[in-house]
């Protein structure tokens, strides 16, 4: 009797459709799980913390990379940077800090309307007490997380078996 004649043969597809949807499935579900909340960088002790994942052990919402560059603990959540001009900087304070190296300081041009993120943008030499409306500091964006690019591929791969099993039992009727 061989595999391929009769009523086998229609058998032994729908038996590898079925194989090929669960294996599917079974990778999306993988790929979904890789940016769960809990995850730590290898190099951290003391967690998993409260809204860590795979690019932010300790949960502050910074990713690990950026906080390395700022000079901060990407293993503990009290040790955050903050944003300035798009960058990430360890210990700022806007009172000392000329984030623009014009000559003032960030607290001085954000009280007279002016830049801290530009060395052109400069003081006036009268400041009056009407209220300049602020922009919003803009951040750079880096684009889409690993963690949120794995889901995604986890989803679409899960559907793609889900779809594959529906084919296989559509066949098989």
């Amino acid at each position: 009797m061989t595999a391929t004649s009769g009523g086998n043969g229609k058998t032994n597809r729908i038996t590898s459709r079925l194989v090929v949807a669960t294996l599917l499935a079974t990778l999306g579900l993988g790929f979904l799980s890789l940016g769960t909340a809990g995850a730590q960088s290898a190099g951290c002790t003391g967690g998993p913390y409260d809204g860590a994942t795979a690019l932010d052990s300790d949960g502050d919402g910074v990713n690990d990379s950026d906080e390395v560059r700022a000079g901060t603990g990407e293993c503990d959540p009290a040790s955050t940077p903050t944003a300035v001009c798009g960058t990430y900087v360890a210990n700022y304070d806007p009172a000392t800090a000329d984030t623009d190296n014009d000559g003032h300081t960030d607290a001085a041009e954000a009280a007279a309307g002016s830049d801290a993120c530009d060395a052109t943008s400069v003081i006036a030499a009268a400041v009056t007490n009407t209220p300049t409306p602020q922009a919003a500091p803009t951040l750079a964006l880096t684009g889409p997380s690993t963690a949120m690019i794995s889901a995604l591929i986890g989803v679409a791969t899960l559907l793609l078996g889900i779809m594959a099993m529906a084919v296989s039992r559509r066949i098989e009727a």
